[in-house]
């Protein structure tokens, strides 16, 4: 009797369809939850490098976060270099600048600018680049087309999370009209990805937390164009 019984458990498929449904389920419902999480932090990333191509635009036709760098004209040279109308690449030794903005350190950087200009951090001008160009606007989700700015974009996005680089590149020349041009890189910082399942589920084994992941590559630049507040829309 015991050996019939032996060999009917070996025989006994009853349960295998279960049991190999539950293989199969669990890695599909992996999978799918994948694909998910990557859709996800695509989309982030896609819609942070889309903003910070706008910060950019922004920037570049607006007033400068860095206030001295809208009254930069090139009477800063030296008398001899500045009277004899040559380009900026010839004097890059002694008219140099490099300034980067951000909302929790204000202006800060070097120059050989002749008098040494100052480090003045706007406000309002980085409210333009996150908010938009709407003076009474300081929220996201402008109507399209109007007054766009970064977070208009990608609403994560606070003044908290942009840094502005003003950089003598030798772009322009010392007798141009509306001053010299800076070359302008924005940049997003202090920006992490947000996960939707798998943070939690690391959070079960006690691994790294993933929301303290930083979304990479993301800056943008430019050369300026016309930087005063009353720049056009686009």
């Amino acid at each position: 009797m015991a050996l019939v019984r032996r060999r009917n458990l070996r025989t006994d498929q009853r349960g295998a369809a279960i049991l190999e449904f539950s293989v199969v389920a669990g890695t599909m419902i992996v999978m799918l939850f994948g694909i998910v999480e990557f859709a996800n932090l695509f989309s982030q990333w896609n819609s942070a490098v889309k903003a910070v191509q706008v910060g950019a635009r922004v920037a570049a036709t607006s007033a400068p976060v860095w206030k001295e760098a809208a009254e930069l004209t090139g009477a800063e040279l030296e008398d001899s270099e500045a009277t004899g109308g040559g380009s900026l690449p010839g004097h890059a030794i002694t008219y140099n600048y490099n300034i980067v903005c951000t909302k929790a350190a204000g202006c800060t950087g070097t120059d050989t600018i002749k008098d040494n200009v100052g480090r003045t951090y706007v406000d309002d001008a980085m409210d333009v680049i996150v908010f938009g160009r709407d003076p009474n606007n300081k929220a996201c989700d402008d109507p399209p087309g109007e007054y766009f700015g970064m977070c208009d974009i990608y609403n994560r996005i606070t003044t908290d999370n942009v840094r502005v680089t003003y950089e003598h590149t030798g772009v322009g020349y010392s007798t141009r009209p509306g001053g010299l041009v800076p070359t302008i890189t924005v940049e997003i910082i202090g920006l992490n990805f947000q996960f939707i399942f798998l943070d939690d589920i690391m959070g079960i084994f006690n691994e790294q937390d993933l929301n303290q992941v930083p979304i990479p590559g993301l800056l943008t630049t430019m050369i300026a164009e016309d930087m005063r507040p009353g720049a056009p829309t686009f």
